[in-house]
């Protein structure tokens, strides 16, 4: 994805476990930042309701104030998945660490009791001495404010309540289409010129996902079923000549990663998959971009993306 403001790139680097990379970095030089990391979903299921709780490493590298910060992910709840009106519900405890100061923020998006009640959060941000200098409210959805703290008032040359963040207004009639912002209604849109540009392996070219997009319900389920097999084969002629699945192609493997905090599930298959305070288990290679404009040129046929809808 690229526009005026940042151009972002997600590749699924592993298919058991299934684990997205994704390298994001600002086209705006007065907003300076690059965001990267992986995550993997972990997923349960009880019949009415499903948990959906997202694991890896999200940095953030603010280049205007040179600070990089690293935060994870809470847990999705869906309700009523099967009868009733479905709702989703995110809650859980965020920790968000500035590794560049010291100071840690605590956050807890409340869990709620039904779908009125989505989306109240509360938190405390620390110094490096773990003094609690701000405190946060609201609702993800509506608002959120920071208060400065009782020791800190009079220190600091600002207002006691500021409003942080306000979510951007939902598009018309978004009640009738799944909830999509007006951002995710365009992320499947492909231009004439992003036909000519991207390459084969690009989520938007899925044919089952076009077919449903246009209405053909049975014809997308046929497709659907078709990838999925030619999926698994692939898988076990991999299995057979001793490969876990194909190696990702614009990120690449860090291999004797040194850090202090587990990785996800990928340790699991290999004592170096570690990650973070600095670094990552999957770190962009930095080709995807100049490769996708060479091939806008005419200079190129993606002949390194492997045949994965054909």
């Amino acid at each position: 994805v690229k526009d005026d403001h940042c151009q972002l790139l997600t590749e699924q680097v592993s298919h058991y476990p299934p684990i997205t990379a994704f390298d994001c970095t600002s086209l705006d030089p007065k907003l300076p930042y690059h965001l990267y990391g992986e995550q993997e979903f972990k997923n349960k299921f009880w019949g009415k309701t499903a948990e959906i709780t997202p694991q890896g490493s999200f940095q953030l590298h603010d280049e205007l104030h040179n600070e990089h910060y690293s935060w994870n992910k809470t847990k999705i709840k869906l309700s009523n998945i099967i009868i009733g009106t479905p709702w989703s519900d995110i809650n859980g405890d965020i920790t968000l660490r500035n590794h560049t100061t010291g100071e840690v923020a605590k956050i807890t998006i409340k869990k709620a009791r039904n779908k009125d009640h989505v989306g109240n959060v509360a938190g405390v941000v620390y110094d490096a001495y773990h003094n609690p200098c701000y405190h946060i409210s609201g609702n993800h959805m509506k608002g959120i404010y920071v208060d400065v703290d009782s020791s800190m008032q009079g220190q600091v040359p600002e207002p006691a309540k500021r409003l942080m963040f306000m979510p951007t207004p939902m598009p018309l009639d978004y009640d009738k289409q799944y909830h999509m912002t007006q951002h995710a209604f365009t992320l499947n849109e492909m231009t004439a010129k992003q036909q000519r540009e991207l390459p084969p392996t690009d989520s938007r070219r899925r044919p089952d996902q076009l077919k449903l997009e246009q209405g053909f319900v049975q014809d997308s389920t046929v497709e659907k079923f078709r990838l999925e097999q030619k999926e698994l084969k692939e898988m076990k002629e991999l299995k057979a000549s001793g490969q876990m699945h194909n190696p990702p192609v614009w990120f690449t493997r860090q291999d004797g990663v040194n850090t202090d905090r587990p990785f996800f599930s990928v340790k699991q298959h290999d004592p170096s998959g570690q990650s973070f305070d600095g670094s990552v288990v999957f770190k962009f290679n930095d080709k995807y971009w100049p490769a996708r404009e060479s091939n806008r040129r005419g200079e190129h046929d993606w002949e390194q993306c492997p045949t994965v809808f054909d």
